[in-house]
């Protein structure tokens, strides 16, 4: 490393054929969205809006409406590292040594995930970046993935005024103004002393939309990217940058105010200078920052604090889910309970109806009985009245005179027509 514009870590020139990746870091609600967006214009491939976190919808209290430009996989892995570690993205504290925390069986797991996913998705991109806050908390893992991966590092280092920071955090996650002031404190600190060493340039999101040209030529030179044409790069300028996406506004560092942490005040005011190019990186107060903010017994013991009520917090979710699905699972069998008895009253109105006309049928039937009853019983009656006048035609006088001449006939009825026709 040499001397340089102020403002920047000088080496020699990047290796035109070594793949470097672009790191955006940044604490949440800084202004790292609008900065990532610039490196597409300067030739770093940053995935596609397909890719990246969706941007919030209507009436979110989330304020990107560009989008976050965040990759959706790599901040789901970061999720699941830092859980692993007992950690959210808002854990007052920083992470243990990372010689241990690194090499944690599940973190090592999920490492090998998020290198199979960038061989894959970046590969056989030169140039490549992207942003997620999440990042300064896990840099040793991230410094450790891309030397494995073969990727030269460049860090485009974001900063915003850290009451700017905690009034947006707490309007969009009712944290309190301390706790915002003391994420950011934690983040950039990370960011700094991890990042020593390494190419890497500092940019301030009020800076970058008081005058964005001038930040953008400014990254391209310091990280030597290729710059876009003009016409690209007014598009960025004044086709993606708006001053309403300044959320929440303060004027600098006379707007810091003496009830901050001095701490604070001290390094927002190294970084402003940094971004505005009137000093270099000082290895002497990051050394001291790396031992004052990182190593404090007061953060540990805040972390470990949070860590407990993350722990209990997750408790409840799992018992709530727990309640949820027992809830869920009552609810099902009363509605099957309740398809089932509306199945049998269905069935049971079917078959009383199956029933009525069965009934109405039968009584049909009665009645056609009744009358087939009353026929007969008429027809047994003129019968009897036949059978009683043929009796007495039977015993009368003439009856039985002339029963001959029945015989008679009754032979020529038979055997007459049988003679005539041999």
């Amino acid at each position: 490393m040499g001397s340089g514009p102020a403002g920047i870590d000088t080496f020699t020139p990047a290796s035109p054929t070594r793949r470097r990746a672009v790191v955006v870091l940044g604490m949440h609600r800084s202004g790292t969205s609008a900065t990532t967006a610039m490196l597409a214009f300067l030739g770093v491939e940053i995935g596609e809006p397909s890719e990246h976190l969706p941007p919030p919808g209507e009436g979110s209290a989330e304020t990107n409406r560009k989008g976050f430009f965040e990759l959706q996989p790599i901040v789901e892995y970061q999720e699941r590292i830092l859980a692993a570690l007992g950690r959210r993205w808002d854990t007052i504290a920083p992470l243990p040594d990372p010689d241990q925390w690194t090499l944690h069986p599940e973190v090592r797991a999920i490492k090998t995930e998020l290198k199979s996913y960038l061989r894959q998705r970046f590969g056989t991109t030169s140039r490549w970046g992207f942003k997620d806050p999440r990042t300064c908390r896990l840099l040793p893992l991230w410094l450790d993935v891309l030397r494995e991966l073969g990727c030269e590092p460049s860090f485009l280092i974001v900063v915003r005024n850290p009451k700017s920071v905690a009034h947006s955090l707490a309007a969009r996650d009712g944290f309190s103004l301390l706790k915002g002031e003391q994420l950011w404190l934690l983040h950039m600190s990370e960011v700094i002393t991890q990042t020593r060493g390494y190419r890497r340039v500092v940019t301030s999101y009020e800076e970058l939309l008081q005058d964005p040209r001038r930040q953008l030529l400014r990254v391209a030179e310091r990280l030597e990217l290729p710059l876009a044409d003009d016409a690209e790069i007014e598009r960025y300028c004044t086709q993606f940058l708006e001053p309403e996406m300044n959320h929440h506004p303060s004027q600098g560092s006379a707007e810091l105010g003496a009830e901050l942490d001095p701490e604070v005040q001290r390094l927002y005011r190294y970084l402003m200078a940094l971004a505005k190019d009137e000093v270099d990186f000082d290895p002497e107060y990051e050394s001291k920052l790396a031992k004052d903010v990182l190593a404090d017994a007061r953060y540990r013991l805040i972390g470990e604090l949070e860590a407990e009520v993350y722990r209990q917090d997750a408790a409840i979710r799992e018992v709530r889910e727990q309640a949820d699905q027992a809830l869920a699972a009552a609810k099902r069998k009363v509605a099957e309970e309740r398809a089932l008895r509306t199945q049998a009253e269905e069935a049971l109105a079917i078959a009383r109806r199956e029933q009525q006309r069965l009934l109405d049928e039968l009584e049909q039937m009665r009645e056609r009985l009744a009358t087939l009853e009353g026929a007969l019983s008429s027809q047994l009656r003129q019968q009897q009245l036949l059978a009683d006048r043929l009796h007495i035609l039977e015993s009368s006088v003439s009856w039985r005179l002339t029963a001959p001449l029945r015989v008679v006939r009754w032979y020529q009825l038979r055997w007459w027509p049988r003679r005539r026709n041999p």
